[in-house]
């Protein structure tokens, strides 16, 4: 199953790395403009709005990023249903459909709360299965530096938020990979234990 696994992790990746490297050679700006112009900063995207010497650009050319990003969440379902750890598979299907759901049109309200709401219950059931099932020390040491980037990059997104910083959305996408990371080790971890 290792094979599986680190053959689900080099595709992830390579995905990650095709989707930023085809985003960011489309504009002939610089970086900080590209970041500003997929910004959404101030919820409901203003389109007369100016930010610094640039327009914002068009509204779902915004939140595509993120509407991608929480696409990695359907990765660990798809592996979870694999091997018959369907509580974890149906938690990520939900968890990716809530999360696009929101990132398709950022604002505030209902789907807002539920994509809070989700997201944390899901954190929280992912959290303890891993460490209630996984006790494989190769696991572990992949599995906690995982979720010390998961809080950081959170955390870092909602202070860059607060900070009116367009960069809080790159930190935000970061998120939602290492979440998707963590949920494929905790997947793998939790069959491990079922095959045992």
């Amino acid at each position: 199953m290792s094979h599986e696994y680190a053959i689900i992790n080099a595709i992830t990746l390579s995905i990650w790395k095709i989707f930023i490297i085809s985003q960011f050679s489309k504009f002939p700006h610089s970086f900080e403009r590209r970041v500003r112009l997929m910004s959404v900063r101030y919820g409901r995207v203003d389109y007369s709005k100016e930010v610094g010497d640039h327009e914002v650009a068009d509204g779902p050319a915004l939140h595509l990023l993120l509407v991608i990003s929480s696409c990695f969440f359907m990765i660990p379902g798809v592996y979870a249903f694999m091997n018959g750890v369907y509580l974890l598979a149906i938690l990520s299907c939900i968890t990716t459909v809530v999360s696009i759901n929101y990132w398709r049109d950022a604002v505030n309200g209902w789907r807002r709360n539920a994509d809070l709401l989700i997201a944390k219950m899901s954190f929280l059931i992912y959290f303890i299965t891993g460490v209630v099932h996984i006790r494989d020390w190769h696991i572990l040491l992949v599995g906690w530096p995982n979720t010390g980037l998961i809080l950081g990059s959170y955390y870092l997104a909602n202070a860059l938020w607060v900070e009116r910083s367009d960069y809080w959305i790159i930190f935000h996408m970061a998120f939602h990979f290492f979440v998707s990371i963590g949920q494929l080790i905790v997947v793998h971890g939790s069959y491990v234990v079922m095959e045992q």
